[in-house]
């Protein structure tokens, strides 16, 4: 099924990106990064700084999916008003990755999100887009501040995330 829309042919599957790894071959034909990850059987954390939360997904969870089932508000009010249900179309549901974005926490940048926030800040994410491979922290609405937000990430950071 593919996204409709405006660009749509241009945008991977929806499908591809809203459920956890539960068919490791067909992940394995679509996205080889998975391949190095066979041997293991983890739960990463996401911890959500805004939120003060951490919760534990399947390895390859959507970020999308994970926040929105644990009832994590990614949406400011253009995105609460419409979003594209996690087809990369709208870029409502992007996140920020606090600290160390180093390659292999999360699913490589889709074209979707190399062509949506190439205007964006480079720790910026599409929540629709992102499959989580380890324990991460993420910023709901990253242009929004918060009050006490330096002191609120420094903890978020200090704080040890469980592998």
């Amino acid at each position: 099924m593919r996204c409709i829309g405006g660009r749509g042919a241009r945008f991977l599957s929806c499908q591809q990106f809203v459920s956890p790894v539960t068919n490791r071959n067909a992940i394995d034909e679509k996205m080889p990064f998975f391949r190095d990850l066979s041997h293991l059987n983890l739960m990463p954390t996401i911890r959500f700084v805004r939120e003060g939360k951490d919760i534990k997904c399947d390895l390859g969870a959507n970020l999308r999916e994970v926040a929105l089932s644990e009832g994590i508000e990614l949406y400011g009010l253009k995105g609460s008003l419409g979003n594209c249900n996690g087809c990369g179309q709208c870029i409502t549901c992007f996140v920020g990755i606090v600290g160390e974005t180093s390659e292999g926490k999360l699913s490589p940048l889709t074209e979707v999100e190399k062509s949506r926030l190439r205007k964006r800040p480079s720790n910026w994410r599409l929540a629709c887009q992102v499959l989580v491979l380890e324990s991460v922290i993420v910023l709901t609405k990253p242009q929004a501040s918060f009050k006490n937000s330096h002191s609120i990430l420094l903890e978020a950071k200090e704080r040890e995330l469980p592998i």
